[in-house]
C-alpha cells in the first residue's frame, strides 16, 4: 500500500496534476469505514482519502477535524494534519529525549551526594 506521501504521488502522477484545487475543512462522520464531511455537503469515503504518515488512524474519533488539500478535480483528498493532536502518531524521540533528561537528572542528583560524601 505505502506511506501517505508515496501514494499520493502515485495518484498526482497517474491523474496528470501536481496542482491543489483547494484547501477544506473536513469532519469525520464515520471511523470504520472512515467517511469525512465537506461542510455539510458532501460524503468523501475512503477510496478517495490519503492521510499524512503522522496521523494515526486509530486515534481519529467521529467529529473531529482536519485540513486537506484536494487533487484531481476533487477526486483525492490529502489529509494534512487533525486540529485533534492527540490523533498525530507518537514521536518515539520526544520520549526518548524526555528519558534523557530524567535519566541525566538522576546521574545529577548521584554526582552531588557523592561529591557530599568526598
Amino acid at each position: 500500500m505505502g506511506n501517505g506521501a508515496s501514494r499520493l504521488f502515485r495518484i498526482m502522477q497517474k491523474s496528470g496534476t501536481d496542482t491543489v484545487s483547494e484547501v477544506v475543512y473536513l469532519t469525520v462522520k464515520s471511523v470504520s469505514p472512515l467517511i469525512l464531511n465537506l461542510e455539510d455537503r458532501l460524503d468523501i469515503t475512503e477510496q478517495f482519502i490519503v492521510l499524512n504518515d503522522e496521523i494515526d488512524k486509530s486515534k481519529i474519533k467521529t467529529g473531529d477535524k482536519l485540513i486537506a488539500s484536494t487533487f484531481n478535480a476533487g477526486q483525492c483528498y490529502f489529509i494534512h494534519q487533525a486540529l485533534n493532536k492527540d490523533i498525530k502518531k507518537s514521536n518515539n524521540l520526544e520520549k526518548r529525549i524526555a528519558d534523557l533528561e530524567d535519566k541525566n537528572s538522576n546521574l545529577e542528583k548521584r554526582v552531588n551526594a557523592l561529591e557530599k560524601l568526598i
